[in-house]
């Protein structure tokens, strides 16, 4: 009977200690590659921000609230295209880049708007044609003044001199 016992507490040994095996799972709630509708932090980087080949905690910016960049290098225009939206630094030109749809532009600057401002004349010459046309407004920047004559009609009476009607036309940007 005791080598019975013996035999059956052996075997039970034997049997967990090859038998043993450790598990572990981790979970993270949610996903670290899902999709979130909130997301709060006090400090956000996105990529190698130090340039280190590594992404740690050496990446965070020192102020809370405030975002790191990877920077990226070369000239924007050359940087593949983006999605709408997208932000991006340029470590060569110290600036920040958005991808407008078309191409890359550096934020702060964006397409040249500009104003046309016409006044029409109808005169007889020596008067000069411009004269009436609005200056650029405050802060605008005249980009150039041009004159048209859409007819000349000939004065009755006066070889050589001409009724003259058109528009001038002053166009400013910003």
């Amino acid at each position: 009977m005791r080598k019975i016992f013996a035999f059956f507490v052996l075997s039970l040994f034997f049997l967990f200690s090859f038998s043993q095996q450790q598990i572990t799972i981790t979970t993270y709630y949610p996903s670290p590659v899902g999709i979130y509708n909130k997301l709060m932090t006090k400090k956000l980087s996105v990529g190698d921000t130090n340039e280190d080949g590594n992404i740690s905690s050496l990446d965070l910016p020192v102020l809370e609230g405030s975002i790191a960049f990877a920077p990226q290098s070369g000239d924007p225009s050359t940087w593949p295209a983006g999605k709408e939206g997208e932000l991006a630094y340029s470590k060569d030109n110290k600036s920040f880049y958005y991808y407008n749809g078309s191409g890359w532009a550096r934020e702060g600057e964006g397409p040249k708007v500009c104003i046309s401002l016409k006044a029409s004349w109808d005169i007889i010459p020596p008067f000069p044609p411009g004269r009436d046309v609005p200056p650029c407004p405050p802060g605008w920047e005249e980009e150039n003044v041009r004159c048209i004559h859409t007819i000349a009609i000939p004065v009755v009476g006066v070889p050589g001199l001409f009724h003259r009607k058109g528009y001038c036309e002053r166009v400013c940007c910003q």
